[in-house]
């Protein structure tokens, strides 16, 4: 499905001399190595003097060789594992004195930034060489499961060969944990880290270790791999494992003891979310703006897979949609396939963020004739496969029950409004006349298409979904505040609260115009966002998280207020409400007042 051999060319022969002459400046990492210990033998230098001896070196070698001042001052040394000791301080700090200029910007990831910058003899240096050896064989593995073609071979049939050049479906799965726990966590918390840790627990690990404070301080060199070779194509092939249309099949097919292709696409997803996602550090780094400068080049590249990741959504929601109809059907389908969609749409979220031509060919991805009937089916319906995948999740069922297969729903939920909030937010402020070594991104963009995007999911009733959702969640979230909490049910109270924020977040998303805001209105929105900031400013238990949680809420609700007042009419139900008692029954036509909670 997808090529392999290269990357998309550039669309013109300025980018094309451009990326040439990037290409020519990437060293080798065992060029690297050799120039260390030459030099520490032939100059009598200590290990220490020798690495900064070669840092320097190649620095000036590189900018002498190039007049643009963003790659003489992009060279700063890579902080890997061994940004602990002492040496990499030095050199980070030599680094840091002869690139301080306020009227340059922020250099890109390039030369010397996919290089391990430690001993080759130190420990640091053994593991982390090792380790990225490793990270290389993994990605030569996936390499070759794939056709010259892009479709991916059949793992099942190799899998008696231990040897075999293509290699068992269980390598190829390690393989993609391995791939992506290197880009999420690099080189530490190896000891704290698992195939199928978190990455909250992975970050709230040993929290006072300096070396945790920035997850990109390692991350660096193995995002950097993936830009000067064709592996991101391979991570998108791997999309193609299993045929959307045939989602419910799978669930029942037993493969000896291999994983299952519902086991590899799980874990492809978690990979390329590990490799696009977002930097939300509050206070970045020289690295950090490296590494977001190098997840935004991967984004733009990312962009002709969304196709195949929209009718993966498709495919899954489908199948759920049908397992819930079913009253006799069991649960053991709804398990293995209301996870993997959660995967599939933080995929989308972390695909699309910060790319506006991606999330203009998620919306406008176009679905098979299959899954357009059943999920297009509505008076309502859209033809634009991204929109009409996301209405089909937001209209998925819920439960409170912690035994019913309906509960996952929640966080599936959740995604998908957080997706439907990406796609109807611009955020895309790269420099449009730039390119990004050749691939489909920023190029050309000049317009946000929020707008169009908000009104496409607006015609298909995604506003209608999104007020069911809001007010059957927070009058539970009501309800469980009246009550002494049981353990067991703190977490859903959480979920419950993260999908409040988040539909409340699409909601403001979509109300751009008066129409929509009637609309909304008329559904019985403003005592709907009433409570949400009532429950948001009333905190029980005084705890960080608790207070960070309402926090999220009451900028959510404070959000959605502030697009819903379009008329004098609206504020003026706001702020004097339409109800004296605002403790009393809120339905559509009774509105308390706001101003207790402002205050």
């Amino acid at each position: 499905y997808f090529r392999t051999a290269a990357p998309a060319g550039p669309p013109n022969a300025k980018a094309k001399a451009t990326m040439t002459s990037s290409s020519e400046a990437l060293l080798s990492q065992e060029l690297f190595d050799e120039t260390v210990l030459e030099n520490e033998e032939c100059f009598d230098l200590s290990p220490d003097d020798a690495l900064l001896e070669t840092i320097d070196q190649f620095r000036q070698q590189l900018g002498s060789s190039s007049s643009s001042p963003s790659v003489q001052n992009s060279v700063t040394p890579s902080p890997t594992s061994v940004a602990n000791s002492s040496t990499a301080a030095t050199a980070a700090a030599a680094a840091e004195a002869t690139s301080r200029d306020d009227h340059v910007p922020p250099p890109p990831p390039a030369a010397l930034s996919h290089l391990i910058l430690s001993h080759p003899n130190s420990p640091e240096g053994k593991r982390d060489r090792s380790n990225r050896n490793h990270f290389q064989n993994c990605l030569t593995l996936l390499d070759e499961c794939v056709d010259t073609d892009g479709t991916v071979k059949n793992l099942y049939n190799a899998a008696a060969d231990s040897n075999s050049a293509s290699g068992s479906s269980e390598k190829v799965l390690e393989a993609l944990v391995e791939i992506g726990r290197r880009c999420r966590l690099g080189d530490r918390n190896e000891e704290n880290s698992d195939d199928g840790g978190s990455e909250k627990n992975d970050k709230d690990s040993n929290p006072n270790n300096d070396a945790n404070k920035s997850s990109n301080m390692n991350t660096l060199p193995y995002l950097a791999v993936f830009q000067r070779t064709s592996s991101i194509y391979t991570l998108m092939s791997f999309l193609s494992i299993l045929d959307p249309t045939k989602c419910a099949a799978e669930t029942t097919t037993k493969e000896n003891k291999n994983p299952t292709r519902l086991q590899i696409l799980t874990a492809t997803a978690h990979t390329l979310s590990s490799i696009l996602s977002s930097n939300n550090n509050n206070n970045p780094t020289r690295e950090d703006e490296k590494c977001a400068i190098l997840r935004a080049e991967l984004r733009d590249s990312f962009v002709p897979a969304l196709g195949r990741l929209v009718c993966l959504m498709g495919g899954v929601v489908k199948t759920v949609i049908s397992v819930q109809r079913e009253q006799d059907a069991t649960a053991a389908a709804e398990a293995l396939l209301v996870p993997l969609c959660c995967d599939l749409l933080q995929l989308g979220i972390n695909a699309t963020r910060g790319c506006e031509v991606a999330k203009v060919a998620f919306v406008q991805s176009a679905l098979p004739s299959e899954l357009v009937n059943a999920l297009c089916n509505t008076p309502n319906a859209t033809k634009r496969g991204g929109v009409a995948v996301l209405v089909a999740c937001l209209s998925l069922k819920t439960s409170d029950d912690p035994s019913s297969s309906t509960t996952n729903n929640t966080q599936l939920l959740t995604e998908a409004c957080q997706l439907l909030a990406t796609l109807c937010r611009y955020d895309d402020f790269r420099d449009p006349s730039t390119t990004t070594s050749g691939a489909m991104g920023a190029t050309g963009v000049t317009t946000s298409s929020a707008h169009d995007h908000a009104m496409e999911f607006h015609r298909a009733g995604a506003a209608s979904l999104l007020i069911r959702i809001a007010r059957g969640v927070l009058s539970k979230l009501e309800k469980k505040s009246l009550v002494e909490e049981e353990r067991h049910l703190n977490s859903l109270v959480v979920a419950k609260e993260r999908l409040s924020a988040a539909v409340l977040t699409a909601l403001r998303v979509l109300a751009i115009n008066d129409e929509i805001i009637q609309t909304m209105v008329a559904l019985g929105m403003l005592p709907i966002v009433t409570q949400a900031l009532q429950l948001g400013v009333t905190v029980t238990e005084p705890k960080n998280g608790v207070n960070a949680r309402k926090q999220r809420l009451s900028a959510a609700s404070l959000g959605l207020l502030r697009n819903l007042c379009g008329n004098d009419e609206i504020k003026t139900n706001l702020c004097l409400g339409s109800t004296k008692d605002h403790h009393s029954t809120l339905s559509p036509s009774s509105t308390p007042s706001i101003l207790p909670h402002l205050l």
